[in-house]
């Protein structure tokens, strides 16, 4: 079986390097180029496909141009983030008051919280956008607003998250990795994000598999911050096993 799921894991990051230097294929010309039924092909671009790595376009497999932020575009990930914001809405009870930092992750979690009384704290302007719940009370950090990103950075925003302490706090990131810890892409976001981990009870990050392992830029905290992780069933066992060893709890969402 090991064998079997080895084989299997190479022709997918095979097929999906072929896609990425053609951009486009069919189902039969893939079958053809790695000697497999076509339908071995067609439940291989399904799994693909969940994972944000190719799509369907007009009976032809297209591959999706991987990017660390896909601003301004559809997120190819953006199913697969949603399961991960639904479960992290369990994690949350009544009374409590809860952080949300600027990933787009992290606030789709109010998208879920629509019958809990509690207080969220978030420099992120994407929170307006959700289904509002008049037993939650958002409050945004103010600050000056990044009109690209649609967050709030800056002394204001930084003296909001100082000023207050969340029992969880719900964060995303560009990459985790075991030995350098949460970090960021955003020079601007860094500083907020490093008190928003230092003034929470429970950290929880929000991370889909290809955030695992990464190195970013910018540091904001370290492995031993995190509580808790939520990613999904794509994400590497060898990795999780490293998070696992530094005491995370680690929630696999099924995909």
């Amino acid at each position: 079986m090991k064998s079997s799921n080895q084989v299997i894991k190479k022709r997918r990051a095979a097929l999906t390097d072929y896609l990425k230097e053609k951009q486009t294929a069919t189902i039969s010309e893939l079958s053809q180029q790695f000697d497999v039924s076509e339908m071995t092909i067609r439940r291989d671009c399904e799994i693909l496909a969940k994972m944000g790595l190719l799509e369907r376009s007009f009976g032809k497999i297209v591959y999706v141009e991987q990017t660390v932020d896909k601003i301004g575009s559809e997120d190819p990930l953006d199913k697969l983030k949603d399961k991960l914001a639904k479960e992290a809405s369990n994690l949350i009870s009544d009374g409590q008051i809860i952080f949300i930092n600027s990933s787009n992750t992290a606030v789709k979690v109010l998208e879920y919280l629509t019958d809990k009384n509690i207080t969220v704290l978030t420099n992120n302007l994407h929170a307006l956008g959700y289904q509002k719940n008049s037993k939650t009370n958002v409050v945004l950090s103010g600050g000056e607003v990044n009109f690209t990103k649609e967050v709030m950075i800056g002394d204001i925003a930084f003296n909001s998250f100082n000023s207050m302490r969340s029992n969880v706090t719900l964060i995303g990131c560009n990459g985790l990795n075991d030995q350098t810890g949460i970090s960021t892409s955003q020079i601007n976001e860094a500083r907020i994000n490093r008190k928003i981990i230092q003034n929470s009870g429970q950290v929880v990050v929000l991370a889909d598999y290809t955030k695992l392992g990464k190195v970013s830029n910018f540091t904001v905290g370290s492995i031993d911050d995190v509580d808790i992780l939520i990613t999904d069933s794509f994400a590497d066992p060898k990795l999780i096993a490293k998070f696992e060893k530094n005491g995370i709890q680690v929630i696999q969402v099924p995909i």
